[in-house]
């Protein structure tokens, strides 16, 4: 009897502590949403409903504006002011790749921090080779935040061993699910917590506490951010390679590609140790994917003590006493603001609906269809001549 009484205390207090560890992590990530979903509680009535509405549609309007800029900046600065200027001389084909299936349990998904790096996005495809002069050596991908991903080839997907095949697996691996969103997410909560200080100056009834509350959730979130710094690049790299590894499973050479590729990083291992830790995990991973039953990936096969690891290398988690005190003062601003005359449902509508979406339309949108279009001008110009219509890059392939 009391064991089960011990479990249930147990249960609960887990159900607890994940509800609020997500509470917190969401007024990490949107501040003001959850700003405004706690006013709604404790001040519920019309005008504060209206502005909830504004603000749900402004924060997914602010979220496409991000997004694009982004892109815009992958396509301008990295893809047409890098890759295509040294390729000048190249050929550029549009070539399918699919990818293996693996096999996912969704409940371990949701269970285990380290699935979501097999969660993969759309990818795009070109193989690239010299006309004239030299072609690229290496593969390259670039991601973006807003879907589809694209991949530069220098061999065709068909004609790849599987030696090869591992390296493009691994490219495709540092465009996945979990890749983007550490990358995106110190930018994008910059805006969010910056959109805060905007939030409280729209309220009548703020006071100066509510500023100087806002004032230190921005300062704690300054804090934390500089004593992250960026994470290493190079834990990146066991990722991708556990990606790869992952989806070239089923190949019959399997472990010779294997030992291969562990060979190679230990060759570099006398000018950087990191490289033989890395084959290490490759290969401990191998051996668990071998182990396996049918074969096939499953969660279990990489439960090791290292993934926790990763993710605070990768992602370090916000210390408990800043999560606490951010979720702590960004409640306490909701349940102390609220939206009660209809001049500051029309100011939070302008603010927070009008001016982002005129300046997504007529500012952000055009910028990105400028940056496709270029790269679709420069990509159709350099595809072989005798390309069939129905293989040719069409526009909409950009996206």
């Amino acid at each position: 009897m009391l064991n089960h009484i011990l479990a249930f205390i147990g249960g609960v207090i887990g159900l607890l502590q994940g509800f609020f560890g997500n509470l917190s992590m969401w007024c990490w990530l949107r501040p003001v949403t959850m700003a405004q979903i706690t006013s709604m509680l404790f001040n519920f009535g019309f005008l504060n409903a209206m502005a909830s509405v504004a603000i749900l549609v402004g924060d997914f309007i602010f979220n496409l504006i991000l997004v694009n800029l982004h892109d815009r900046g992958v396509w301008m600065n990295r893809i047409q002011g890098c890759y295509f200027r040294e390729f000048t001389n190249c050929r550029f084909e549009k070539v399918s790749l699919r990818l293996p299936d693996i096999s996912l349990n969704w409940r371990a998904m949701l269970s285990s921090p380290f699935a979501s790096f097999f969660l993969r996005l759309p990818i795009r495809a070109f193989y690239v080779r010299a006309s004239t002069g030299t072609g690229p050596s290496t593969l390259t991908t670039y991601q973006m935040a807003g879907g589809t991903s694209y991949v530069f080839l220098n061999q065709r997907p068909e004609k790849m061993r599987n030696l090869a095949m591992f390296f493009l697996y691994h490219e495709i691996g540092h465009a996945n699910v979990t890749h983007r969103f550490i990358h995106l997410q110190k930018w994008f909560s910059l805006v969010y917590f910056g959109l805060l200080f905007i939030f409280v100056a729209l309220h009548n009834d703020a006071t100066i506490i509510h500023h100087l509350v806002t004032l230190a959730l921005g300062t704690l979130w300054a804090v934390h951010m500089r004593a992250r710094g960026d994470p290493d690049e190079a834990n990146f790299e066991m990722l991708a390679d556990a990606f790869a590894l992952v989806h070239l499973a089923q190949a019959p050479d399997f472990r010779y590609v294997i030992a291969r590729v562990a060979r190679v990083f230990r060759r570099n291992s006398a000018a950087d140790p990191f490289w033989r830790i890395r084959a290490y995990w490759l290969v401990r991973r191998a051996q668990a994917v071998s182990r396996s039953r049918d074969g096939n990936f499953t969660i279990t096969s990489f439960a090791t003590e290292s993934v926790e690891d990763w993710m605070r290398l990768l992602a370090p988690p916000v210390p408990r006493y800043i999560r606490l005190s951010v979720a702590v003062g960004v409640l306490w601003l909701g349940s102390q603001l609220a939206v009660d005359d209809l001049s500051e449902v029309l100011t939070f509508a302008l603010v927070w609906v009008a001016a982002p979406a005129i300046e997504y339309n007529y500012g952000t949108l055009p910028y990105v269809d400028r940056a496709r279009v270029r790269a679709y001008t420069f990509l159709t110009d350099r595809e072989p001549p005798d390309l069939p219509d129905e293989r040719r890059l069409r526009l909409p392939d950009l996206i």
